[in-house]
């Protein structure tokens, strides 16, 4: 029965314009996001953050979320760097798009192998306009993934939405709209459940990820048109509570030509950033003269350091100092530990662009430990000389997550330049100018993490009822063993159909009015307590 079910429902739901990636474009930047939380990236190509459009330059190659966790002596990770979808030659990752579920089939890939787009301008349209006659709902609204098929063990609450009478339902055609931050707005489900080619470890944290990317126009801010923001809610959707939670902000910066690029941290802004070497970006790929800087920066959620490692490509440098390949080695990287697991230390501050600023990795353990990799505000820059292909972390301070709790985190990520001086520095100054102005626009909106309780989709099994037959005919069975309750039929358009009341024993309805598909079953108690089945009327 499941199975029919589930093909039925994702045959509804899929739309023509579903496509694993989606991009902002808005204020001449162009940012893609992957199905699977991939920043700046496609199923086929990476480093598509540019700015000036498709043929811009670019300044992000490819970025993700990554986590570890302790759960009692066991250590766990979640982990992607470079993979691309049908690539041989990067297969690995621990995340899949869509929320942790009991299958995931081709039902599952149609209705989740996607990036879910949309305008401000749609929803105020909506708001507006959903009463009049003939009107006709925009499809990214109908088809916002608010709720999940609970009979494939998926939450019932997703994507946060306008519940105007607390339902707990999405009703799009009686008003309701997608919540969404920003001007446009790019929202993504993934979780690292069923590992198909694991990077780091075979074994789960039971982790599901909703992560909305999104922009305002220039016009709300005077650095608006440079930035990205990002708010990543982390969900524990195992039966355990994770001990100790580790996240990390991980990107491949490529600031145009990446091989000429160096990095930095700003411990007090909590910023993370790649900026040139010197004042000339060469190559085809190059901004030329006064190259921009670019950062991510923490907005919600405590940061424990900055972290940064090169390119197992380079020529001497330390082992130690390159790409992460086994389990332990992603873990200390997220501690703002080298992957051998020594500590990061701020080797020889020497000021900007001197030649006598340290790696950072000193086995003689004779520089101060520090968790901001070449970090500003102790002096500490990354030598001119020790440029080339980095990779940086923003790290998190670990916390516990115990089954159905929430972690939010918000970052900004941002671009500057200066074009009115030579000096690379001088677009680094600007970028903390940028940061603070952002900052402050940021927290005056007061933002949430959701409106909705991602957790608590246990409350929709908690009512005892039972429905059949499912699928049916002309009739359908409920057996409801409390006091009278109210229950309403809705498509899954949100449209209210029928509704009457429940009363304890059994109550068989007539559906034969309804048309062929799928429906939701919704009943409220006495006690306000709600309870959600999905049925089908053949």
């Amino acid at each position: 029965m499941k199975t029919i079910f589930t093909s039925v429902l994702s045959t509804l739901l899929v739309i023509s314009f579903a496509q694993s990636s989606e991009k902002i474009d808005l204020n001449g930047l162009e940012c893609t996001l992957n199905a699977n939380g991939s920043l700046f990236q496609s199923d086929g190509n990476w480093g598509l953050l540019k700015v000036g459009g498709p043929t811009g330059n670019g300044l992000m190659y490819t970025g993700h979320l990554w986590l570890a966790a302790k759960r009692g002596d066991t250590l766990l990770a979640a982990t992607q760097t470079y993979y691309l979808a049908g690539n041989p030659s990067y297969p690995s990752t621990d995340f899949r798009y869509g929320p942790k579920a009991n299958t995931y089939n081709t039902a599952f890939t149609n209705r989740y192998n996607r990036v879910w787009k949309m305008h401000r301008s749609m929803i105020e349209h909506h708001i507006n306009h959903y009463q009049d006659s003939g009107y006709q709902a925009f499809p990214e609204i109908l088809n916002w993934p608010a709720h999940g098929d609970t009979t494939n063990g998926e939450a019932w609450l997703l994507a946060p939405f306008a519940d105007l009478n607390g339902n707990q339902i999405y009703e799009p055609l009686a008003g309701e709209f997608p919540e969404i931050k920003g001007d446009q707005s790019l929202y993504c489900i993934f979780n690292d459940d069923a590992r198909y080619n694991p990077e780091s470890s075979l074994t789960p944290l039971g982790i599901e990820v909703h992560l909305e990317l999104y922009a305002f126009n220039a016009a709300t801010n005077a650095h608006a048109g440079n930035a990205i923001f990002l708010n990543y809610r982390i969900v524990n959707r195992s039966n355990k509570t994770l001990d100790t939670v580790y996240a990390s902000q991980w990107y491949d910066s490529d600031l145009g030509n990446a091989f000429d690029d160096i990095c930095g941290t700003d411990s007090v802004r909590k910023l993370s950033y790649t900026y040139n070497a010197d004042s000339l970006d060469e190559g085809a790929n190059g901004f030329g003269l006064n190259p921009p800087a670019v950062g991510f920066a923490v907005l919600q959620g405590e940061a424990s350091g900055g972290m940064y490692y090169n390119n197992s490509g380079g020529f001497n440098i330390p082992a130690a100092t390159t790409d992460p390949f086994l389990l332990n080695e992603w873990y200390n990287l997220m501690r703002n530990h080298w992957k051998n697991a020594m500590p990061l230390r701020a080797e020889s501050p020497s000021g900007p662009f001197s030649i006598f600023n340290g790696d950072g990795y000193d086995p003689t353990g004779f520089a101060t430990k520090s968790n901001w990799a070449f970090n500003d505000q102790e002096n500490w820059y990354c030598s001119p000389l020790n440029n080339g292909d980095k990779r940086q972390l923003l790290n998190f301070n670990p916390q516990a997550l115990a089954p159905s709790d929430t972690l939010c985190l918000d970052l900004v990520l941002h671009f500057s330049l200066d074009l009115n001086d030579a000096n690379p520095i001088a677009a680094v100054d600007k970028l903390k100018i940028q940061n603070d102005s952002l900052v402050d626009f940021w927290n005056q909106l007061n933002y949430t993490c959701s409106s909705n309780l991602l957790g608590q989709s246990q409350t929709f099994e908690s009512l005892p009822f039972e429905l059949y037959p499912n699928p049916s005919h002309g009739s359908i069975l409920i057996s409801w063993k409390e006091e009278q309750a109210h229950y309403t039929i809705y498509n899954l358009g949100g449209e209210r159909l029928l509704d009457g009341k429940l009363y304890s024993g059994q109550n068989q309805l007539n559906i034969r009015a309804l048309s062929p598909g799928v429906y939701l079953f919704h009943i409220q108690d006495s006690e306000g307590r709600i309870a959600v089945r999905k049925f089908i009327k053949r």
